[in-house]
């Protein structure tokens, strides 16, 4: 491990264990007994691992099926026993791009449709799949030339949130005569 992977990973486990102690600094054997305990977790699963075995902990707590505080064994069970489920990628709904869960769809010179990682925190997340994390971005595609599939919606989120309220009083299309009537300059 490089020195910036372990501070990278001691600012973490502090992080989680600030957290789950209500706001108390754990010393610095806690987080380097933690450091150790959970030096076979990847750097880029660790904070995931965590943040599943909290979910765990707590449900359990919450059952009366466990007590006291979370330990490094209770997140090295749930990663080792691969009961930890991915949520998958976090939603970015302002994303430049508009991408679809992180992946954009973009067209080359000869009009053929590819899809790319976008670079927004959504994107981010396929950095550890096999395909998606080695392959392209969107920034990489657009710097070629390449353009954007679907172009991105230039209504803003509320006037959106306005149509689609209206939407389902009125149905589509009288919603948009009146969009387009009262909204639009």
């Amino acid at each position: 491990m490089t020195d910036t992977t372990t501070m990278d990973r001691m600012r973490l486990i502090r992080a989680h264990l600030e957290a789950t102690s209500r706001g108390r600094s754990p010393s610095p054997e806690q987080v380097g007994i933690w450091l150790r305990e959970l030096e076979e977790i990847p750097a880029e699963d660790l904070d995931h691992a965590i943040r599943a075995a909290r979910r765990h902990h707590a449900e359990a707590t919450d059952r009366g099926k466990r007590w006291g505080r979370l330990t490094p064994d209770d997140v090295l069970m749930l990663y080792t026993s691969g009961r930890i489920k991915d949520d998958g990628p976090p939603e970015s709904p302002d994303c430049p791009h508009g991408c679809s869960a992180g992946l954009v769809s973009v067209l080359d010179s000869g009009q053929l449709a590819y899809t790319v990682r976008c670079t927004c925190p959504s994107g981010e997340w396929y950095l550890r799949h096999p395909v998606f994390g080695k392959g392209s971005t969107v920034e990489g595609a657009l710097s070629r030339g390449w353009v954007l599939a679907r172009p991105v919606s230039t209504i803003p989120p509320a006037h959106r949130e306005w149509l689609e309220a209206r939407t389902s009083c009125v149905g589509a299309e009288t919603a948009m005569r009146e969009y387009r009537k009262r909204l639009l300059p």
